[in-house]
């Protein structure tokens, strides 16, 4: 048996940070529960006022809201029901097995001894054989309160799956179909994030790409390859912190391929390198943020393409690469661990730690044009990733 000291330690779990998580979900449901009614009552109240297509259109979509929010109260009080069980079965196996060690203390034994040191148990009882076996039984409480504390888990893992169905039933199964983008576009978010959204010491920043990636993440959805996807194209070209990191790989690039032509190599600069790339970090619900990092595992970054020089009329030399750009990471939130981040606090209330990490793999190609001179100094670029 592993050797344990207290009984929170041999049964495990923090019931009070379970009861304060069922808490905030309660009060989540009557929260949103809340919102739903003064939307509702928002819209009812332009009835008389306001008539015509764009307010039909407007009482529509605002009931179409209204019923999404209250069906979002049924996941979130179960999710609270879920941690209250849980924390009030594992309160009571503690219990059970705090009382064993108790009455292991009553009969001469040091503190913690019953589990937590073994060679003091077979001590004690060779020295006291007429207790040996209320020292079974006691022990055997300790084992039956772990016991207990395990099928409780396995209970809560129960709930939390059917708490994760009524979350993707939510949900809309073909991706959101570039309502994301939308979204962004009429409430005017910028790709990124806004940094004037951080507020009550959690960044509660958000761009559509990195609610895709979230949303996929709870969903489960799989691993997911994107190939020039013009939004994603888009998205990760716009990143400064990429391109400047590029600018120096596409620029050596072009300087391989004018030493490769002036040696008569042809054709030049054929280029296929791997290597680790990173933009920015941060703990907002932003397509970036969740990138980070590309990851050694599943491909780090790929840069691979082919380049062509042609000599211009003053001297220079320009080269043109056509390539291929793939950033490889692994989109995992962490829940178990991170529970101090926003985003895996999010990920931990909507799935109860269920969510299902996936590799994502982002492709784009692009054109670049470098000017060099004869001694392959850069004098100017034009297209991605430029200079």
């Amino acid at each position: 048996m592993t050797a344990y000291l207290t009984a929170k330690a041999a049964v495990g779990g923090d019931p009070a940070q379970l009861t304060a998580m069922a808490d905030v979900l309660a009060t989540a449901a009557e929260d949103v529960d809340g919102l739903a009614t003064a939307l509702r009552r928002a819209a009812d109240d332009t009835d008389q006022s306001w008539q015509g297509k764009a307010a039909t259109a407007y009482r529509t979509r605002t009931a179409t809201h209204v019923g999404s929010l209250a069906k979002l109260t049924t996941p979130l009080n179960r999710a609270a029901t879920a941690y209250r069980a849980l924390a009030g079965e594992l309160e009571g196996a503690q219990r059970k097995a705090d009382k064993a060690m108790q009455d292991s203390v009553a009969l001469g034994m040091g503190e913690g001894d019953l589990v937590g040191r073994p060679f003091q148990v077979a001590k004690f009882a060779l020295l006291h054989p007429q207790h040996v076996v209320t020292i079974g039984h006691l022990i055997g409480d300790v084992v039956d309160a772990r016991a207990m504390a395990d099928a409780a888990r396995d209970r809560f893992v129960t709930s939390a799956d059917g708490v994760r169905a009524d979350v993707a039933a939510l949900r809309d199964p073909d991706g959101a179909g570039g309502q994301r983008q939308r979204n962004d576009r009429l409430w005017r978010r910028p790709e990124g994030g806004d940094s004037r959204d951080l507020g009550r010491g959690v960044d509660l920043s958000s761009d559509w790409a990195g609610r895709a990636i979230l949303d996929r993440y709870l969903r489960g959805g799989g691993d997911w390859t994107i190939v020039d996807d013009a939004d994603w194209s888009k998205y990760m070209m716009g990143n400064e912190q990429l391109r400047t990191q590029l600018s120096s790989v596409s620029e050596a690039q072009a300087q391989q391929a004018l030493r490769d032509h002036l040696a008569g190599k042809h054709p030049p600069g054929a280029v296929d390198r791997t290597f680790h790339a990173e933009i920015q970090n941060g703990e907002g619900i932003v397509g970036y943020q969740y990138l980070h990092g590309t990851d050694s595992k599943k491909g780090d970054f790929r840069y691979q393409g082919e380049s062509s020089v042609r000599e211009l009329p003053d001297g220079t030399y320009e080269v043109t690469t056509k390539a291929g750009y793939t950033w490889n990471d692994t989109i995992d939130p962490n829940p178990q661990y991170s529970t101090d981040k926003w985003k895996s606090k999010l990920a931990e209330v909507l799935t109860l730690g269920q969510a299902d990490p996936y590799d994502l793999h982002i492709t784009w190609h692009a054109e670049n044009r470098t000017v060099l001179d004869k001694d392959g100094r850069v004098i100017r670029a034009q297209g991605y990733p430029g200079s």
